[in-house]
């Protein structure tokens, strides 16, 4: 009896099998990346066309058909743009927070956005590593610790000056603070003070709760499970994915591949995927 070799559906005869293959691809029963859904069907197509006998035209036309509707639902919706250039509050501080798996670079572009906006503002970066070369800065000031009494401190100086000065507090990485109160103020209300911050984390579940709705920019990169990639999405992204959930994972997966990166404003409530050349 023969069967599908995509999903081990027996069929009755050959000619089911082949309707099967050529008619209801993609199997429901498998789930397989985007571009091969693609490839598939452009493989069918040009079978088809230079196939002959009775009923091959129509079959050809069918097939074009399924083509371009499984290019419209899976196929690239969006642009991979060189660089970025973040939507900010010129009138107060602002903040971005960075999302993605380890060596997935947010490091990298937490760098390459305080090179580009904040080498003239007063900046400490809070980083496990601070030695390593990418952080070498004459102006920036490291620290192996998070140190609250810092932003305090940035705080309190632009509180008796009118906000004098321009502050900028860098975290790569700092996991273990998600509930500090000097964090959660940076984001939410220290810009008003002219302080901004770039923060990079592993999971959005290290931000607390109600910074999430208070950050100006928001980058996401690679997460190395779908269960980060799904808790991302239902945080952030449900609404500009399209699909299921399986759906919208592999859309996230196919945005994120090669260090590109997915940005969001908030305020604009639309995303971009970019991706940064060092």
């Amino acid at each position: 009896m023969p069967y599908c070799h995509r999903c081990q559906q027996p069929f009755a005869s050959n000619q089911r099998l082949q309707y099967h293959l050529n008619r209801q691809y993609p199997c429901k029963k498998i789930i397989m990346d985007p571009k091969d859904f693609i490839k598939e069907h452009e493989k069918l197509a040009n079978v088809l066309t230079t196939a002959k006998g009775p009923g091959v035209k129509s079959e050809l036309r069918e097939q074009k058909k399924e083509l371009e509707e499984v290019k419209e639902k899976y196929g690239p919706k969006y642009e991979v743009k060189k660089g970025i250039s973040l939507k900010l509050d010129a009138n107060t501080g602002n903040s971005t927070v960075i999302l993605g798996s380890s060596k997935a670079g947010k490091s990298t572009v937490l760098m390459y956005l305080y090179r580009k906006y904040y080498t003239n503002a007063i900046s400490v970066l809070f980083s496990d590593n601070p030695q390593i070369g990418m952080y070498k800065d004459s102006k920036l000031i490291k620290s192996f610790n998070f140190i609250p009494q810092i932003i305090r401190d940035f705080h309190q100086i632009n509180r008796k000056t009118k906000n004098k000065y321009d502050f900028t507090i860098l975290l790569d990485d700092i996991v273990n603070e998600k509930e500090d109160e000097m964090l959660r103020r940076l984001i939410l209300s220290f810009r008003n003070s002219n302080i901004s911050s770039i923060v990079s984390l592993q999971s959005p579940t290290l931000l607390n709760k109600s910074n999430r709705a208070s950050v100006n920019n928001i980058l996401f990169f690679r997460f190395n499970t779908d269960e980060m990639i799904e808790q991302t999405i239902k945080f952030y992204l449900s609404s500009h994915l399209s699909g299921r959930m399986d759906d919208k994972i592999r859309q996230y997966k196919e945005m994120t591949k090669d260090h590109q990166f997915i940005y969001l404003n908030p305020r604009d409530n639309k995303i971009s995927v970019h991706k940064i050349s060092i």
